[in-house]
């Protein structure tokens, strides 16, 4: 999960922001399931060594980024911290305070630390590395505050799927981020429930070893929770796009492109008839730009243009080709430069420039490109495709 959460991150952070904070959170919540793998399962002594005590204060962030980013993207809007939500890292700060010695610890005094808990975890009981309070209290809290956070975030949700303000909202999706919404509320519930649970036997059953605690059934929940959170973003990558909220701005009528406008686009098929969700005339904004200005005959034209231009958020862009075109936005650029590249081969350009003036100005990158989505799109090359019309 943490691997996927960092890929998630790197390719899709500015396509929503509010999906910032789903991958801060996921983040953390991988780190709280490998600091459980390296005391409990694991005997790598450097690695219990690295992950003890050192990650404690943020996982009090936890609940926080669940919480910032439900409000977040039933907003659909990247959530403003007011005055108040800075309460909201109140543990995180005293725990970073309460820890701050411990850093300072030569790291082979750490080793032998977790050498005796590799060999005997219920030695963890007795450690004391927090001074402003006993460590032991950090074990019970951060599942506490995470299942506190996760029973919030969802009478939000409930409280919002009934509010009426939410019409301008394509059902479809309305519908599919509420129950992703639920979910990952519900699984961390779960995870927090099962680590609370075995946190509390954990600290009163008087003897037992490490292998008890790993097969115990709390622990084998909480890591079909984990399995389920990842499988659910590869399944479902809308979940991604958020819960995109149409505009009044964007519905008025000189948003829709006239029939003549959008013939291109339609003519291709490559419009989906979507007559009842809201965001249908934020789609024809987005054929009649095309359609119009022709961006794509710039080589550096891509989804950034097309939310700059139109003022419309990314991850709406993303939402529209996603739900109103049958083909990618890259497959739909290509196909776009290639038929007007068609258009100059067959008109008097041909004699005045040279093929390389024809890509150029069909917006291709260079010559390699122009050849090979050419020959994709029509099975010829420029100068076979050239050939076949003259002599037909």
């Amino acid at each position: 999960m943490m691997f996927l959460t960092c890929i998630l991150f790197v390719f899709n952070h500015k396509i929503n922001k509010s999906a910032i904070y789903l991958f801060s959170f996921l983040l953390l919540l991988s780190l709280y399931g490998l600091l459980h793998y390296y005391i409990i399962l694991s005997q790598s002594i450097v690695g219990f060594a690295i992950m003890y005590g050192h990650f404690m204060p943020v996982f009090y962030l936890m609940g926080p980024l669940l919480f910032f980013y439900i409000k977040s993207t039933l907003n659909d809007e990247k959530y403003q911290l007011n005055k108040l939500d800075y309460f909201h890292f109140l543990p995180f700060i005293i725990g970073l305070v309460s820890i701050v010695p411990y850093y300072f610890v030569p790291f082979q005094n750490k080793t032998e630390l977790a050498q005796k808990m590799v060999t005997h975890i219920a030695i963890h009981k007795h450690i004391e590395i927090s001074w402003l309070y006993p460590h032991f209290l950090n074990t019970y809290f951060r599942p506490i505050l995470l299942l506190i956070y996760c029973c919030t975030s969802l009478f939000i949700i409930f409280k919002q799927r009934v509010n009426k303000s939410l019409q301008q909202i394509p059902e479809k999706q309305k519908r599919f981020i509420f129950i992703w919404l639920v979910a990952i509320s519900i699984l961390t519930l779960i995870i927090a429930i099962c680590y609370s649970a075995a946190t509390y036997f954990f600290f009163n059953l008087p003897e037992f070893s490490n292998r008890e605690v790993n097969d115990s059934a709390y622990l084998i929940i909480t890591a079909t929770c984990y399995c389920l959170i990842p499988i659910s973003l590869l399944i479902f990558p809308e979940i991604l796009y958020g819960l995109p909220r149409s505009k009044n701005k964007l519905l008025n009528k000189a948003t829709s492109p006239s029939n003549e406008d959008d013939t291109q686009l339609k003519g291709d098929k490559t419009v989906a008839p979507q007559n009842l969700d809201p965001f249908k005339p934020i789609a024809d904004k987005i054929i009649l730009y095309i359609n119009t200005e022709k961006p794509y005959l710039s080589e550096n034209f891509n989804i950034d243009d097309i939310a700059d231009k139109l003022d419309i958020p990314k991850h709406h862009v993303y939402y529209c080709f996603s739900n109103f075109f049958d083909k990618k936005f890259t497959k739909l650029r290509t196909e776009l430069r290639v038929k007007h590249a068609k258009e100059l081969l067959l008109t008097d350009e041909i004699n005045i420039s040279s093929l390389e003036g024809i890509w150029s100005k069909s917006g291709f990158s260079s010559k390699t490109s122009f050849f090979t989505s050419f020959k994709e799109e029509t099975g010829l090359t420029p100068k076979e495709y050239l050939q076949q019309k003259r002599f037909s």
